[in-house]
């Protein structure tokens, strides 16, 4: 690993640290994915480090305004007037989002709640027989049956217990969640290369075994990430940048060579 951090800047223009990296270094390059991922993760927590403030200064009253509620027989209910509606997160400009409790009607067509919640920046709406969560990246609602649930109530005093735990846990549980998931995209990713570089080194008449295939599509990706964290990632951008630094990788690899015979 500490190898790994000493040559991070490398990955941008040494032809040398390449070929290297192709004939002398061992394993797949996980320290290099490891390396991103915590890039990737702490550059998405700074960006929603507003929104997380936000919700942690609100969380004390949004919880105190969730009423008592009980799943019976495949119902949802709750003795509180309604509709409840719970807003959150006014301090940014996208907001302020909000949660509606109306478990005095049924949910409508799936169309026509997409369509409300869309309208009315709802990111869950509870009724008697569906709980739906919408996400506004793909305009698309999650939703969940509560016939498919098990009897329970929840009391204020639950709602308070919740609320002190999410208090604990959000934040670390959020980071380890969010690194997870970058690092398996990488992991993904990087062994799709990998397949690629095995295809096409013969093209370069230099045959790469897989694991040093895997070596060069890690660190490749490297300079790709740091620079997309400052410019907008676009998907096709990152790819061509990522072909370009492993190409470069391998004409490295194949001159040492040449040059050695």
């Amino acid at each position: 690993m500490i190898q790994t951090i000493k040559n991070l800047h490398k990955t941008f223009y040494d032809s040398r640290f390449y070929s290297e990296l192709v004939f002398s270094w061992k394993g797949i390059g996980l320290g290099f994915l490891l390396i991103i991922s915590l890039v990737n993760t702490g550059h998405l927590m700074a960006i929603a480090a507003k929104p997380y403030r936000l919700l942690m200064q609100e969380r004390e009253a949004i919880f105190a305004s969730l009423p008592s509620m009980e799943i019976k027989e495949g119902r949802l209910s709750s003795e509180n007037d309604q509709p409840i509606t719970i807003s959150m997160l006014e301090g940014l400009d996208e907001g302020p989002i909000r949660i509606v409790i109306d478990t005095k009607n049924e949910m409508t067509d799936e169309a026509a709640t997409v369509k409300r919640m869309a309208a009315e920046k709802l990111v869950v709406l509870v009724n008697a027989d569906a709980i739906s969560i919408f996400s506004p990246v793909d305009n698309k609602i999650e939703v969940r049956k509560v016939k498919d649930m098990a009897d329970n109530k929840i009391t204020h005093e639950q709602w308070q217990k919740i609320s002190e735990a999410l208090a604990a846990g959000f934040l670390p549980m959020t980071l380890f969640f969010i690194f997870c998931v970058t690092l398996m995209g990488h992991l993904l990713t990087a062994a799709l290369g990998g397949i690629l570089l095995v295809i096409i080194s013969p093209l370069f008449k230099i045959k790469l075994p897989f694991q040093a295939a895997m070596r060069l599509s890690c660190a490749a990706k490297v300079p790709v990430a740091l620079v997309f964290l400052v410019v907008l990632p676009q998907t096709v951008l990152q790819t061509l940048l990522w072909f370009g630094f492993v190409i470069f990788g391998l004409f490295s690899a194949k001159m040492t060579r040449d040059y050695a015979t």
